[in-house]
């Protein structure tokens, strides 16, 4: 939640659309962490898999 107050704070985010702004957030979080974990020879089904043979990823965690 930290690091999305911080950017939140850093953009000037409207404070009247928070429930939008952090699932967006959290879902570009869980992409990035999936896009990671698929690896460099990315393909569609290594996305897929990585998704979903991952739990919430610790640090997106933590932070919720």
């Amino acid at each position: 939640m930290r690091e999305f107050r911080a950017l939140a704070e850093k953009h000037a985010l409207p404070a009247s659309h928070v429930a939008s702004q952090l699932s967006a957030y959290t879902g570009a979080r869980v992409l990035v962490e999936g896009l990671k974990r698929a690896g460099h020879d990315l393909s569609r089904e290594k996305l897929i898999t990585a998704l979903e043979g991952s739990a919430v990823p610790e640090p997106l965690h933590r932070t919720l």
